[in-house]
């Protein structure tokens, strides 16, 4: 079930009390991202309809649609086959700070530089791959195919320098802020990450999960009194999955009428 606005105005409430008392830098980002979200979710619950499109509207419409160049989507290119890499497996990555646009990726490699013309890396919405051929008679290869968020692919960029390269993601901007990145793949795979795209509510869940299972004991004290009072009263939420103790009381509470 969708939740209702009155659900939404509680959910939000709630988001904002554990926002006033949170201590950790994470917490708080997770919980300005919550809360923008369900702000979201409000707003569209709340807005009203749109006036229907006059005939010549839908027209015009309909023609711009017919006559609009079909931009192909950006996508990983295939390694030639016989190529044999050495896949890089250390490097470091940086989400940026709050509302910020790049999440960049830091691989060193040593006289990298030298065969700068010899760095490629095709970037798709929801991954990247990094490819450097012909240093020290080796290639080397980092590929990520599952991002935890879809990128711009046209605005991201690989900056080479003399012992390192950089990747700079293009993180896709919302209708408050960029996206907040909490790991650089998703724990869970394509299809359950394109689910959780289209359940917003869905979303708002998962990072409330995490930050109850990163937080001290104090915030999840504060995450459970939260949700248990904002459900006083109702019955379990039957799509509540069994996490156990108050975990399960706070997904229910925060999912409302879901």
């Amino acid at each position: 079930m969708t939740a209702t606005v009155e659900d939404l105005r509680a959910d939000l409430e709630d988001l904002r009390k554990a926002r006033q008392v949170a201590e950790r830098q994470r917490t708080r980002v997770v919980l300005d991202t919550a809360i923008g979200q369900v702000t979201k979710q409000l707003e569209k619950a709340t807005a009203p309809p749109p006036p229907p499109p006059s005939a010549p509207e839908e027209a015009a419409a309909a023609s711009a649609t017919a006559s609009a160049p079909t931009v192909p989507e950006p996508a990983i290119v295939p390694v030639p086959r016989g190529a044999s890499f050495i896949p890089i497996s250390k490097f470091a990555w940086d989400s940026g700070e709050y509302n910020t646009p790049w999440v960049c990726v830091y691989i060193t490699l040593e006289g990298v530089g030298a065969v700068k013309e010899s760095v490629e890396c095709s970037f798709s919405k929801d991954g990247f791959d990094l490819r450097v051929t012909g240093l020290g008679g080796k290639n080397y290869r980092l590929l990520k195919d599952n991002l935890e968020k879809d990128i711009v692919a046209g605005e991201s960029k690989c900056i080479v320098k003399k012992d390192r390269i950089t990747l700079k993601l293009r993180k896709v901007k919302g209708d408050y802020s960029y996206e907040t990145w909490t790991n650089l793949t998703a724990k869970k795979g394509k299809t359950e990450k394109k689910a959780k795209g289209a359940d917003p509510m869905g979303g708002i869940m998962d990072m409330m999960k995490d930050m109850y299972e990163d937080g001290d004991d104090s915030m999840r004290k504060i995450i459970e009194e939260s949700m248990r009072k904002a459900r006083s009263g109702e019955g379990s939420s039957p799509s509540v999955p069994d996490l156990g103790g108050g975990m399960a009381d706070m997904m229910s509470g925060l999912g409302g009428g879901i």
